[in-house]
């Protein structure tokens, strides 16, 4: 286990209750809610990627591009901030897009609070459960819905492939010599 991650979530957890309970309660101003929103997606969705190992999932187009300009094996786990130097367009060519968005997470996270559930352990499991970025072409990234894609990760990872977007995982290295 990623003992960082765990760290994160710890201290996480309570501005993540907060902000989806401030958000849920409907006598908070709507400017209050929208700071909620604002920062459980700052403070927290997307400081993800820095906790998790970045192996993102591949659409078959992109994986293709990338062997073309030479950088195939990196294209699996790039973090955000080196895609410069290797998007010939410096970020005009691929994306790095969440599959699971930021708004998928809110609503899930948001429906487990209210529901009493949320808490530290059930905030990781999530977390490890439904994270996931997938590199892919500009042109794919148009195809996509930005937002809802579904309730589930399976549900946005059928939205993929029903963009015609086909999503590969990191092929395991050979340990045979």
């Amino acid at each position: 286990m990623n003992s960082r991650l765990e760290r994160f979530i710890e201290s996480i957890t309570p501005m993540v209750k907060h902000a989806l309970n401030e958000h849920s309660d409907h006598l908070a101003p709507k400017h209050i809610r929208t700071a909620c929103k604002y920062r459980f997606k700052q403070g927290f969705y997307y400081q993800l990627s820095r906790y998790l190992s970045q192996n993102h999932l591949v659409s078959r187009s992109a994986l293709e591009l990338s062997k073309e300009l030479g950088f195939e094996d990196e294209c699996w786990n790039m973090e955000w901030d080196e895609q410069p130097k290797y998007d010939p367009l410096g970020r005009k060519t691929f994306h790095i897009e969440h599959v699971y968005t930021g708004e998928m997470f809110f609503r899930a996270l948001k429906s487990l609070n209210e529901a009493g559930d949320l808490n530290e352990k059930t905030l990781l499991q999530f977390v490890l459960d439904n994270y996931r970025t997938a590199w892919i072409l500009k042109e794919e990234d148009k195809k996509l819905v930005k937002s809802n894609r579904g309730k589930t990760l399976q549900d946005a990872l059928s939205h993929y492939a029903d963009a015609g977007i086909e999503l590969l995982h990191k092929p395991l290295e050979s340990t045979s010599k």
